[in-house]
Formats: C-alpha cells, sequence, structure tokens
C-alpha cells in the first residue's frame, strides 16, 4: 500500500475514468490530495485507489476506483480492507461511505466488508446523460 500525492492525480484521473460517470477532474484530485484531512492510498501497482477524508475517529471513503483489467481479482476488496484495517489501527473507528445505488458491483463489496446501509440520498447523482440516481448510504463501525 503506498500513500498518494497530488502528483498521482494523472493516473487516478485514467483510472477514474474507467469506475465513475462522471468522472473527477485532475484539479479535484490535486485538491482533495492537499488537504491535511484527505488521505490517499492505492495498491503498489495502482491496480486500485482509495480517497478517505479523515477527521478525528471518523472517516469517509471521498472515491474508490479499479482498473478495469485487474476487476473481479480481489484487489480492490484487499485494498480496501487493509486501508480499514490500518486506519482503525490509527483510532478511526467509524467509517462511511456514499455509493450509486445502480453500482451493484461496489454494494456487494462493501457488504462484504461489513457496511450496513442506514440511509438514502434521493436524486444525488446524475452522469453524463443525465440520468438521476439515488445514494446509498453505509457505514462500517470498526473491526468486530
Amino acid at each position: 500500500m503506498i500513500q498518494l500525492d497530488e502528483h498521482s492525480a494523472p493516473l487516478l484521473v485514467r483510472i477514474h475514468e474507467e469506475s465513475v460517470d462522471p468522472p473527477w477532474s485532475e484539479t479535484s484530485f490535486r485538491s482533495l490530495l492537499n488537504l491535511p484531512t484527505v488521505m490517499g492510498l492505492a495498491n503498489s501497482d495502482f491496480s486500485s485507489f482509495v480517497l478517505f477524508s479523515v477527521i478525528g475517529d471518523e472517516a469517509e471513503i471521498l472515491t474508490f476506483a479499479t482498473q478495469k483489467k485487474f476487476r473481479r481479482q480481489g484487489r480492490g476488496r484487499s485494498l480496501l480492507k487493509e486501508c480499514l484495517n490500518y486506519l482503525f489501527r490509527q483510532k478511526v473507528e467509524k467509517f462511511f461511505l456514499e455509493v450509486n445505488e445502480n453500482n451493484f458491483a461496489a454494494i456487494s463489496l462493501y457488504e462484504q466488508l461489513d457496511f450496513k446501509k442506514y440511509g438514502v440520498r434521493e436524486s444525488y447523482y446524475i452522469n453524463s446523460n443525465q440520468q438521476v440516481s439515488n445514494a446509498l448510504l453505509m457505514r462500517w463501525d470498526g473491526i468486530k
């Protein structure tokens, strides 16, 4: 697992484009990675990455993506599990995320990692085709 910085932004955009519609810009990634509360981590081969916002004992997954050619190989799951365990050891006890209700693969992954649904944000996402979808709110309360 490696820590990301603003110089990783161009690569993160390329990976994000394969996963998110619309993808975030390089400027967005650079800005986030320069914030003192944001931590970015990736597999050593950059097959997957995740950005967290960490404040006190809580963290929010801001975005997470795996390159298409590495999907369904357990790399993203492994990275997320490693990150959650690392942050939990750093006294982060609660983790939150939002996920598009239509992203069934991600929802399944989060449920496998013991994230639980606790709410919905109506009409939260709008893709490049102007299709609207809800965000499912999920949380993880540490290692059981």
